[in-house]
């Protein structure tokens, strides 16, 4: 892989979990929200990035974003995201949500298209819980998100 894409790919992922980190400390964070966040940094981070908890206080973040944001779909990837973060807990509370829409209008996805990002998450986390022996279980999760 060359440099230039690697480094965006760098820079993608600072940005995703910048805005993760701030999800998550909406309504306090949640160990749930922090192993998401660890899991997907370590996984998509490179020798030269900076610690995840460093990661928030890295100079240039909004620069970075407005570079990460010309990369077609990465605006969706980063509401996807940040819904993935607020359901870490099992529950996207109302202060997650508002700061979730304020997010997606902030990086240009508005309206449908919000409301089917948090759907498509909201099904994906409710496959991962199709396996439970008790379908009053997954209802009531449901529920919660």
């Amino acid at each position: 892989m060359n440099s230039s894409v690697q480094k965006i790919e760098n820079v993608q992922t600072m940005v995703l979990v910048s805005f993760m980190l701030a999800v998550s400390r909406v309504d306090g964070q949640h160990e749930a929200e922090i192993q998401l966040i660890r899991a997907f940094y370590e996984e998509n981070s490179e020798g030269g990035m900076p610690a995840l908890d460093d990661v928030g206080q890295h100079v240039g973040l909004s620069d970075m974003t407005a570079v990460a944001l010309k990369e077609p779909g990465f605006a969706e990837e980063v509401v996807r995201m940040c819904v993935m973060t607020g359901l870490a807990d099992g529950k996207l509370s109302e202060t997650e949500w508002e700061h979730i829409r304020h997010v997606a209008l902030y990086v240009g996805v508005t309206g449908g298209r919000l409301e089917a990002i948090r759907q498509e998450v909201k099904d994906v986390f409710m496959a991962s819980l199709a396996h439970l022996p008790v379908i009053e279980s997954a209802a009531e999760i449901a529920k919660a998100i």
